[in-house]
C-alpha cells in the first residue's frame, strides 16, 4: 500500500518499525523520506537498521507530548 500510494512519511512504533523492517523488502519503502516513532522508545538498532537498509530517518516522537 505505500508503493501504490507513493507515502512520504510514516507513523508508528518500534514495534511496527522493526516488523515492517523484517519482512518488508527496499521497493516498499522506496517514496518514504522520513519516519517518526511514538508510543514507546525508538530503540537505536530499529533506528540504525532503517536508515542503512531503506535510507529512511526515523526521529523519536515518544515523550513529545
Amino acid at each position: 500500500m505505500i508503493g501504490e500510494t507513493q507515502t512520504t512519511l510514516m507513523l508508528g512504533t518500534d514495534t511496527f518499525y522493526n516488523g515492517y523492517a523484517n519482512y518488508g523488502k527496499r521497493e516498499y519503502f522506496s517514496s518514504v523520506r522520513f519516519g517518526v516513532a511514538g508510543a514507546e522508545k525508538l530503540k537505536p538498532h530499529t533506528r540504525e537498521h532503517w536508515q542503512s537498509e531503506f535510507g529512511v530517518t526515523i526521529y523519536e516522537g515518544y515523550g513529545v507530548t
